[in-house]
């Protein structure tokens, strides 16, 4: 095919995404110019991709550079930040390091493109607690040698005044949280979310917010009123986190394999 079109329109390629029943690169085959290939990023988000606690990130690393070996132009990322799958309506999915630490690894082998699937079963009334999840993520397109604090911390202070700190630290401990989520998952969701969210963290998390509250006293009323709004998306967490104990609402098996080792598409219980 890209041989074809590059007879009749010499300056175009022919683009693809290793995805699903294309995911595995091909072991036996050299791409011609005029190739390029978008790999889907199937693995958990908990992790980032030099996390050795989880397999599927070694895998896709292999493949990833197996895809580079066919002469492709491995030219970009198609990743999955849905974070209302799985159970994770009005629970926070901050972004954190090992998100960015991702995107230096695509930067450094070569990616020039980043796209991000993550408006679907998405509702407006989650953007106190959603916001962190692009915003970190288009920063570190720009720059990802930032840290997730850094980036984090100029916009709280923007929005959030003399509450930025406790706020900020609000909004780390969530990513901390996602971070050290014990279970594995692949691209539509995260693990389950009361593994991230334990008493203790929600104890932490309900004490910050507490903090903001009184260290906001005398804001302005854009201040007062998105410190509120974060404080009305927390008690839905809450609720959240109680309902989806009870649910599971994907299949548990559900899942595909890259040269004989399963990648999980819905969240697994450890």
């Amino acid at each position: 095919m890209a041989a074809g079109l590059r007879q009749t329109h010499p300056d175009k390629d022919v683009a693809f995404l290793a995805f699903w029943g294309t995911a595995a690169a091909p072991v036996q085959v050299q791409a011609g110019p005029g190739v390029q290939v978008w790999v889907v990023n199937h693995t958990c988000k908990a992790y980032s991709l030099d996390d050795a606690s989880c397999a599927a990130k070694a895998v896709w690393k292999q493949n990833f550079q197996n895809w580079k070996a066919t002469g492709a132009d491995v030219s970009g990322i198609y990743e999955y930040y849905l974070p209302s799958w799985g159970g994770w309506e009005h629970v926070p999915w901050v972004p954190g390091d090992a998100a960015l630490s991702d995107l230096r690894y695509f930067r450094d082998n070569g990616i020039r493109y980043m796209y991000y699937e993550g408006v679907a079963f998405e509702v407006i009334e989650d953007a106190p607690i959603r916001w962190p999840l692009a915003y970190v993520a288009s920063r570190g397109m720009w720059n990802p040698d930032l840290t997730a604090e850094q980036i984090l911390r100029s916009a709280c202070q923007r929005l959030f005044g003399n509450a930025s700190e406790p706020m900020l630290d609000f909004y780390l401990e969530c990513a901390r949280a996602v971070e050290a989520n014990p279970g594995h998952s692949g691209m539509w969701g995260l693990p389950r979310p009361q593994l991230s969210y334990t008493p203790e963290v929600v104890r932490t998390i309900k004490g910050l917010l507490g903090k903001a509250r009184q260290m906001a006293a005398g804001e302005s009323p854009e201040v007062l009123r998105r410190i509120r709004d974060v404080n009305e998306c927390w008690a839905k967490t809450e609720q959240r986190l109680i309902e989806v104990k009870a649910e599971r609402k994907c299949p548990k098996y559900l899942r595909i394999a890259i040269n004989g080792t399963p990648w999980y598409l819905w969240p697994e219980d450890p």
